[in-house]
């Protein structure tokens, strides 16, 4: 009986022990392990599953049934999976030696409905590579569509290779830190937190018929350096625009002082009202820079405009106008001039034109790995080719508050023109004088911009824009802008027959282009166009140009080649004024809450704003039945709580 009763104590002991081994197993997958494991979190919404032999992952939408994988990934091996809870799981990643054999920790976290990541490593370990974590997301639906914020936002099918490339969340035109990929209804997005280094690929995998977006995740100053912060969200029901609620909600809970409302800028700025209706109206040549302009536009019923004076670092005394600046302050407008703090010049340059700056230049100029200059905006005087360098921003602040305070004194400007300083990439600095990562050179564009705008309370506007300089900023040239016409950077003014491919495709494609930024931050700030890309800078497409304007509910930018440009088209520069400026000024203050394609060949859409306003845009070229209404074609239709309004009843008071 003894004997009996030791073997089953024994028998009852060994199953235990073996118990928690299977337990362990299931929880902890160590490295060198040949069997497959697939560890899981879940709740309510969502279920993770990690294949830890393939690296890959399968998330499950609990509401719609989706399912969506991401491609294996061989540049690592799995040293412990480690279930913290139902709804948490950590991996401990050990990286190849193309990555120097770095080890990274992943830590993945249900929230609700997103999952959110976090990657973190020694500080002292070197990365010289970017990493790719998690690999490329596969779904299982058709008719797969990329909402990308580049600019406003293009739509495009995952069918096709990106005209683009790969998205830098860093980059030029990268307006807001995700990517979302939808069939119009359901789908995926992921977002960064970490935008200063990190990006989202697009690349086909083998026996994949549509591209797939993957998180890329690039060293800062040749190491990790930080916790990286990731969210995948899955789309239920409204395809990207259910993106940009995600991403605003996202705002609202993590960093609500980004949401600074246009309403809340008046508050600091009572010149935030006269731009709320204006147009962006441009005078480069000398022979507009006039009192007689502004008097013609007050004559025509044109109260809100604003002002710029196209001027560069110096300005000469004969290019000077202080008397028309006073005049159009004191008629109620936003007098305001270009600046670019960004830019400098090696002093040789001055022999071919003293209009570049160049003082500083071995002292204030960005350095890479080498310690050689990066270079910046390139263009040419008298057929020599001049290059200019990148200033380190912190010496860009310094400028702007020298260079406005004594300019200030002069002229009664109340806005300013930001070039480069938003639309450029951020840079890292390997100057021993003063070294920079790009969070850093971040943080210092946002300092830059806080100044021009609150110390110097200037209406404020930049090239592009992007999610961390809304809340400095009043609006934007080249948003509006998807492609910029082929020679725009280098002539503003003059009109072109040929704007090249992209801009076709693009820009003046309403198909492919849908507002994410807008549904995000229209109560925030104003989209308009490039600066080289007035509304007649391509004339065919000049009323559809006008379309976007108004559903989008932005700025329209007018930039004459000279004042016979200006005589000969004025009534087509007053229709483009008037209406886009009345629509602003209903819709200026309020947010977009969704825009719609509401035809199958999407030229006839839909934008919605709170207040109860509808605007639908007819790009077709046959008259379009909307209710009880008809638009015309290349014509809209505004629907407010007082009335309805066609582009003939805005233009009769006037």
């Amino acid at each position: 009986m003894i004997r009996i009763g030791a073997i089953k104590k024994l028998t009852i002991f060994l199953a235990i022990v073996f118990f928690c081994l299977c337990v362990t197993q299931s929880n902890n997958q160590v490295f060198g392990k040949e069997k497959s494991n697939i560890s899981t979190i879940e709740n309510s919404y969502i279920k993770l599953e990690y294949n830890d032999v393939l690296n890959s992952f399968t998330i499950v939408n609990k509401t719609n049934g989706r399912v969506y994988k991401t491609e294996p990934l061989g540049s690592y091996d799995v040293v412990d999976i480690s279930i913290v809870n139902p709804t948490e799981m950590v991996i401990k990643k050990k990286y190849k030696e193309e990555h120097r054999n770095i080890t990274i920790s992943a830590r993945l976290t249900l929230e609700d409905r997103r999952i959110r990541g976090e990657l973190l490593s020694d500080k002292n370990s070197k990365l010289y590579k970017p990493i790719i974590f998690p690999g490329p997301f596969t779904g299982t639906e058709e008719n797969q569509h990329f909402a990308i914020p580049y600019a406003e936002g293009i739509y495009v099918p995952a069918s096709k290779k990106s005209d683009f490339g790969n998205f830098l969340l860093w980059g030029h035109k990268a307006t807001m830190p995700f990517v979302g990929m939808t069939d119009s209804q359901s789908g995926i997005m992921i977002t960064s937190d970490s935008p200063a280094d990190t990006a989202v690929n697009f690349v086909k995998p083998k026996g994949s018929s549509v591209y797939c977006m993957e998180l890329m995740h690039f060293p800062e100053k040749e190491r990790l350096g930080y916790k990286r912060v990731f969210y995948i969200d899955l789309i239920n029901y409204d395809g990207y625009n259910e993106m940009a609620k995600i991403y605003r909600k996202h705002l609202e809970i993590n960093t609500p002082s980004d949401l600074v409302s246009l309403k809340q800028k008046a508050e600091l700025n009572k010149n935030v009202e006269k731009l709320i209706g204006s147009v962006d109206l441009w005078l480069g040549p000398e022979d507009m820079k006039t009192n007689k302009i502004i008097d013609e536009l007050k004559m025509s019923g044109v109260n809100k405009v604003l002002l710029n004076f196209q001027y560069g670092w110096k300005v000469y005394e004969e290019e000077k106008r202080p008397e028309v600046i006073k005049y159009a302050a004191d008629n109620g407008m936003i007098p305001s001039r270009y600046d670019n703090f960004s830019d400098i010049f090696e002093p040789k340059v001055e022999k071919s034109s003293p209009r570049y700056r160049t003082e500083g230049f071995d002292q204030r100029v960005i350095r890479d790995k080498k310690g050689n200059p990066i270079e910046g905006y390139t263009t040419y005087y008298d057929n020599n080719r001049i290059t200019g360098f990148r200033v380190n921003t912190q010496y860009a602040i310094r400028d702007a508050q020298e260079y406005l305070s004594a300019d200030l004194k002069e002229n009664n400007y109340l806005g300013r023109f930001v070039d480069v300083a938003v639309s450029c990439s951020l840079y890292e600095d390997f100057s021993d004088i003063h070294p920079m990562t790009k969070r850093q050179d971040l943080t210092l564009r946002q300092e830059l911009l806080k100044k021009i705008s609150y110390d110097y309370n200037m209406i404020t506007g930049t090239e592009e824009t992007r999610h961390w300089a809304i809340p400095f900023t009043h609006y934007s040239e080249g948003t509006l802008t998807i492609a910029q016409p082929s020679g725009a950077g280098e002539d503003w003014r003059k009109p072109t027959d040929n704007p090249g491919n992209l801009y076709i495709k693009y820009t003046v494609n309403p198909t492919v282009r849908i507002p994410l930024k807008s549904l995000v931050y229209h109560d925030c700030h104003i989209s308009g166009w490039y600066t080289g890309d007035s509304v007649s800078k391509v004339t065919e497409y000049w009323r559809t140009k006008d379309l976007i304007t108004v559903l989008y509910g932005g700025m329209n930018l007018v930039f004459p080649r000279d004042y016979s440009f200006w005589e000969k088209n004025k009534d087509n520069f007053l229709r483009s004024i008037k209406i886009s400026g009345w629509v602003l000024e209903q819709t200026g203050y309020e947010t977009m809450q969704r825009h719609d394609f509401l035809t199958k060949d999407r030229l006839v859409q839909r934008t919605q704003f709170s207040g109860g306003i509808r605007v639908i845009a007819n790009f077709s070229d046959k008259p379009y039945k909307y209710g009880l209404y008809e638009i015309p074609p290349k014509d809209f239709l505004f629907i407010n709580r007082w009335g309805v309004y066609s582009s003939k009843r805005i233009l009769a008071p006037f």
